[in-house]
Order: structure tokens, then C-alpha cells, then sequence
């Protein structure tokens, strides 16, 4: 109960709490329809201590912010508008924003502290949700399921007298093509190199990965490629011998690419168990890189703490703790907030 605070002190911090709720589920409304400009110009605390992360690197200070999840955010809603009305005219009076994609989480599992000194509070909740994408250039559709982790940040402006967001990292430690996987059961498939459909065994599978062609052709970029660098294409396998086929049976020799996206074009292996995230690139500090995040903006990115921040769930990963939930503190300093300041070393 923290009885060492005034009752003005415990009532005040309260606020603190309930106002994190209420940010953290607008900013899952805002973020599932797209709106970035309402979410980032309406409750974020706008100086340089402001920061967003995910697993490719954190972005510091409000001005990158903004830059890569409004600026460089909305014009892939833009895009993706204009391949949707080429099928669809009557749907040419949509917020084109939206038209980018639909990013459902959920808020679960919240641990929210307040600190002794009501400037800020701390807050950690599980994520499990869905994305969905418009038409692509292709004018196809995709949609993905993942589980994610958040750690976030608020400070209360004493001059407002409200409460803002100053920190989020993003954590996601697993997910795939909706419909056509099981993430543990996947997980575990390519780290044993065993070929098949969704959830191993023998036999043609539906989803992405479900074994690649024979002679080692390279499948589509996307999540980590099996072992021996036999990259799976995504769909269902193809039977022995290569020949064509929506349901044939796992290649020759096994080295069907495990459930989940396939590996790089050429043939070679995708990354390990700790693979980044479809369509990751991670370069030298202070570059650009290409990136699809939930939240972030998708292509050219510029983060001032570059990733890898947190890894892909293996089943024989330690268990990360990148946005551990927050213990009780006096106040934010190194030791209590979730902005990461430099690239973690990892084992």
C-alpha cells in the first residue's frame, strides 16, 4: 500500500496507473486503424528523452519518431488504397491511411507500477494479437498472427496536468501466416530440421514452408530458413521430383523448409533460431535500414540504437528479459524504464 506516501500521494499515483491503462488501449485503437498522426500528436510527451523501440533498434527523441511512424508511416496507407480501388472503386472513399494495414492487440496481462515521486509510471502487458494487410502490389492479401511483449513509460506534465507517453519498447517473440501454423510446434520443427506441414509430421501441409522444392531452390524472403540452407517456399510442398503439384507430399531427403515463412532467394539458410523479423535488415549504427514493424514505419528507418533488441523465440532460448514487468521504484532513472540506451550484448 505504500504507506510511507501521503493519501494526496497514493490518489495521485492511482491516476498515474489508470491513465497508463487508458493510453496504452487508445494507443491499440490508433494503432489498429493506422491513425499515427492522432496517436503521436495527441498523448506523447514530445522531447528528446521520447523513444519507440523494436526488435531492429530503438528510435530517440520525438523528431525520429515521428519521422519513421507518421511521415514515413502513412504513405504505404497511400499505396495500399490505390491497389485496393483498382479492384474495389467503390471503396475509393476510405481514410487511405487505414488502407496500410490492421494491427488487433491485445492488452493482457498488465503489471503497471507508479513511482514514490508521482513523476512517472511504469507498465509491462502481453500482446497477443493479429495483423492484416491490404492489397499488396500484386493484389494479394496476407495476414499474420504474433505474440508480443510491451514495456512503456508515462510521465506526468505538471503544467498540463496530464499524463503522456515517453517510452515503448516492442518485444515480439513469435507469430506466422494466420491460419497455417502453430509458432511453438513450427519453432520446434525447424530448429530439429523436420519437414512437413504446419505442426510436423509426414505429408503435404497447407501453410508456408510446408517443404521446399527438391535441388535447394530458394523459397521467398520471410522468417528464417531450415537447416543446410534449403530455403522453403512458401505454400504447400512440392512433391519429390519437383513436379508441380498444390499438395504433394515433403521433398527428397527431408529438407523441406519447417512451417513458417520460407528462407532467402538463392538458396541460402535463413538465420538460426534467433532469426529476425520478416523483412529485418540490420545495419551499422546510425543507418537506415528496411523494416516492417508493428507500429514502427515500414522501409527506410532510421533508429539511433541500432537492434538486434530482442530475438525470436526458440525452444532452448533463455528466456528474454528485455521488458521485464516493472518492480516498485522511488523513481525513472537507468534501472527503471524501458528505453534501451545502447544495443544489449547478447550471449
Amino acid at each position: 500500500m505504500k504507506t510511507h506516501l501521503t493519501l494526496s500521494q497514493r490518489i495521485h499515483n492511482a491516476e498515474g496507473v489508470q491513465a497508463a491503462e487508458y493510453l496504452h488501449a487508445r494507443h491499440t485503437y490508433l494503432h489498429a486503424t493506422s491513425y499515427c498522426k492522432e496517436e503521436w500528436g495527441e498523448f506523447w510527451d514530445t522531447s528528446e528523452e521520447a523513444s519507440w523501440g523494436h526488435l531492429f533498434g530503438v528510435m530517440c527523441g520525438f523528431d525520429e519518431v515521428w519521422y519513421n511512424s507518421v511521415a514515413n508511416y502513412d504513405p504505404d496507407g497511400y499505396r495500399g488504397l490505390i491497389n485496393l480501388v483498382k479492384q474495389h472503386p467503390e471503396l475509393c472513399w476510405f481514410d487511405a491511411r487505414s488502407m496500410r494495414e490492421i494491427s488487433m492487440h491485445t492488452l493482457a496481462t498488465d503489471i503497471i507500477e507508479a513511482a514514490d515521486d508521482g513523476k512517472t509510471v511504469r507498465a509491462s502487458f502481453l500482446t497477443p494479437g493479429v495483423l492484416m494487410f491490404a492489397l499488396n502490389a500484386n493484389h494479394h492479401y496476407r495476414g499474420l498472427t504474433l505474440w508480443e511483449r510491451y514495456g512503456s513509460d508515462f510521465i506526468y506534465d505538471e503544467e498540463e496536468d496530464k499524463w503522456l507517453y515517453l517510452h515503448e519498447q516492442v518485444c515480439p517473440d513469435m507469430g506466422g501466416p494466420m491460419d497455417v501454423c502453430n509458432p511453438g510446434m513450427d519453432a520446434y520443427n525447424k530448429l530439429m530440421g523436420i519437414a512437413g506441414g504446419p505442426g510436423g509430421g509426414k505429408g503435404p501441409g497447407p501453410g508456408p514452408g510446408a517443404g521446399g522444392p527438391p535441388q535447394g531452390m530458394g523459397g521467398a524472403p520471410g522468417a528464417g530458413g531450415p537447416p543446410q540452407g534449403m530455403g522453403g517456399a512458401p505454400g504447400a510442398g512440392g512433391p519429390p521430383q519437383g513436379q508441380g503439384g498444390a499438395q504433394g507430399g515433403p521433398p527428397p531427403q527431408g529438407m523441406g523448409g519447417a512451417p513458417g515463412a520460407g528462407g532467402p532467394p538463392q538458396g541460402q539458410g535463413g538465420p538460426g533460431g534467433n532469426a529476425q523479423v520478416p523483412g529485418m535488415v540490420v545495419k551499422e549504427k546510425g543507418a537506415t535500414r528496411g523494416a516492417t514493424s508493428a507500429g514502427g514505419a515500414k522501409g527506410e528507418v532510421h533508429v539511433a540504437v541500432p537492434g538486434p533488441i530482442h530475438y525470436n523465440y526458440t525452444p532452448i532460448m533463455h528466456v528474454q528479459n528485455t521488458v521485464a514487468w516493472p518492480e516498485p521504484y522511488k523513481t525513472m532513472d537507468r534501472d527503471n524504464t524501458y528505453r534501451i540506451y545502447e544495443t544489449p550484448v547478447v550471449d
